[in-house]
């Protein structure tokens, strides 16, 4: 009896010590194929970075489950090594996704407007979301009922979004702005209400723009992205100018076309902030009430840079009438009348 007992007890010293070595050993090979392979991967891809850590731990968690073959029955009796395991692997997984997608947002070139904030702030949302899954996992592994937890967190969230309710409207409006990019910083926009300015900052808040008389006006993300504005640099910064002019019934037209394509196409080239390589052109189109109508149509560089050009070609036009005998008409109208004499 001793004698098995001896020799029962022999052979469980010599699983232990089987156990160690195989653990050690697979730790050492593994280890190495890692270093092997990780030179490979980091050569050909700068998105494998962050899978240091999680490797090292698959590491272990493969070692372990290789120790656990060589004896199962004694070590699937310990419920540390059971669920240890299975927790082990989770870990891999969920550290594993973790780091990717990090890497892939942080390799992401982002649009213009959007700031390295907007980076930060979507990698940790997608960062929690991945470790709240593993930690609802690791729970559910454990035995742990996660429908209380669920129903909690649930009951949780509605009070704090109603507690938070304008917030998150400006925090959704937010983001909308940043990933749609209506409008961009730096961006020349008009306002429901007749304002302009410049965009200086898109925040996940409210939105900063600075009025030409150099205020600035904070509006509520929420409230900007419901009006209705406009952007003067979509699709691209130049615009169109178009002058409305007037010349008496009595004017050559033809004339008038060509002495106001002249003048206009002289100021195109001279005035700064005009796009000297576009050809104005001139269009009539009404019989005023004193006056045949048409419309110049100039070409500027920024919506900005209209006033300058307004400015000088009202002046050039009006000299060049004058020299041309071309007549700008004051606004009149004339009454027949029939019937007896007035007394």
């Amino acid at each position: 009896m001793q004698a098995i007992q001896g020799a029962l007890a022999s052979v469980a010293e010599w699983r232990g010590l089987a156990s160690l070595a195989v653990f050690l050993v697979s730790v050492l090979v593994l280890s190495f194929g890692r270093r092997i392979l990780w030179k490979r991967l980091e050569v050909r891809s700068a998105l494998f970075l962050g899978l240091r850590g999680p490797a090292g731990l698959a590491v272990l968690v493969i070692s372990a489950f290789l120790t656990v073959q060589v004896d199962p029955k004694r070590f699937e009796a310990i419920s540390l090594v059971r669920y240890g395991l299975k927790i082990g692997v989770i870990l891999v997984v969920v550290w594993s996704i973790d780091q990717l997608l990090k890497a892939l947002v942080r390799s992401i070139r982002l649009p213009q407007g959007v700031t390295e904030g907007s980076r930060s702030l979507f990698s940790t949302l997608l960062r929690i979301g991945a470790l709240g899954l593993g930690f609802a996992i690791v729970l559910d592994t454990l035995g742990v009922s996660i429908t209380p937890v669920l129903a909690s967190l649930g009951v949780g969230s509605l009070a704090v979004a109603l507690a938070l309710q304008d917030t998150l409207g400006n925090f959704f409006a937010g983001v909308y702005l940043q990933f749609d990019r209506p409008i961009r910083e730096g961006d020349f926009i008009k306002l429901e209400d007749g304002a302009e300015g410049y965009v200086l900052k898109i925040g996940w808040r409210s939105t900063q723009i600075r009025l030409l008389a150099n205020n600035t006006i904070i509006i509520p993300n929420s409230k900007l992205s419901t009006s209705v504005l406009v952007n003067y640099d979509l699709p691209d910064r130049e615009t169109a100018v178009l002058m409305q002019v007037g010349v008496a019934y009595g004017s050559n037209l033809t004339k008038v076309e060509q002495v106001t394509s002249r003048v206009g196409k002289e100021v195109q080239q001279r005035v700064e902030g005009a796009v000297s390589s576009f050809e104005p052109f001139v269009r009539f189109h009404t019989f005023g009430d004193s006056s045949v109508n048409l419309t110049v149509i100039l070409r500027a560089k920024h919506w900005t840079d209209q006033h300058l050009l307004k400015h000088e070609f009202v002046k050039a036009l009006h000299q060049a009438y004058a020299t041309e005998s071309i007549e700008i008409p004051i606004p009149q109208r004339v009454i027949h009348m029939t019937g007896p004499a007035l007394r």
